[in-house]
């Protein structure tokens, strides 16, 4: 439910071929439904929904014509920067099963208006989704359980927890595990060292038993 998957939109895949390739491997590692999210910035990747559901057909009608098995759904992770307002006050957002809003923050500091964008999101009927919380350095574990107070449910990436993005942001996914304000698991696939680190998790027995005891809102989907 956090991939990015479409051809040539973002920083994900670069074309149908490697989408093809990348969706192939995650059938064989056993995912039934893939629900990728390419990336909405202002000006480096102003992706709206039309555009995100015209490239979405095109992938679609490739998976039946080379007999892949896997189900492709779109939405799409918005970044809370200065035009997500204007986004979310005209309903140009594609959500999640159409009822849950995917969120990113900058890695660097937090934007002022991110509560307020959390309330705007809410207001318009969505669920806030905040993508990997856990690699948002600047966040104690206090503002993050704020921030899950609010309403905003979390989801995680899987390689955080594998250690893929440094010892730091492995302990803080374990945390929010342990303190169960997780709700959503996302390979967050870009490329193949993404996919090759999955390929290590899907082999790694412990960690897989740990999550999969876990109750996650992905079936929901």
């Amino acid at each position: 439910m956090h991939s990015h998957l479409l051809p040539g939109i973002d920083d994900g895949s670069p074309d149908l071929e490697s989408t093809l390739q990348y969706l192939r491997n995650l059938q064989e590692l056993g995912f039934q439904k893939v629900i990728t999210t390419p990336h909405v910035m202002t000006d480096l990747y102003p992706n709206t929904p039309a555009k995100i559901l015209q490239v979405l057909k095109v992938v679609q009608e490739k998976i039946v014509e080379v007999g892949l098995q896997i189900k492709l759904e779109a939405a799409a992770e918005y970044m809370i920067d200065e035009n997500f307002d204007k986004l979310i006050e005209n309903d140009t957002v594609l959500p999640i099963a159409a009822k849950y809003l995917l969120v990113e923050l900058s890695y660097v500091a937090p934007v002022l208006n991110y509560e307020s964008a959390i309330f705007k999101v809410q207001a318009r009927g969505f669920v806030p989704i905040l993508a990997h919380p856990e690699r948002y350095y600047y966040f104690s574990m206090a503002e993050l359980e704020h921030l899950h107070q609010l309403g905003c449910l979390f989801q995680i990436n899987i390689l955080s927890l594998t250690g893929y993005y440094g010892k730091h942001v492995s302990t803080v996914g374990h945390n929010l595990l342990q303190k169960n304000m997780v709700s959503f698991l996302g390979t967050d696939l870009h490329h193949k060292k993404h996919l090759e680190a999955l390929k290590r998790f899907a082999a790694d027995s412990k960690l897989n038993r740990q999550l999969s005891n876990y109750e996650w809102l992905n079936p929901s989907l």
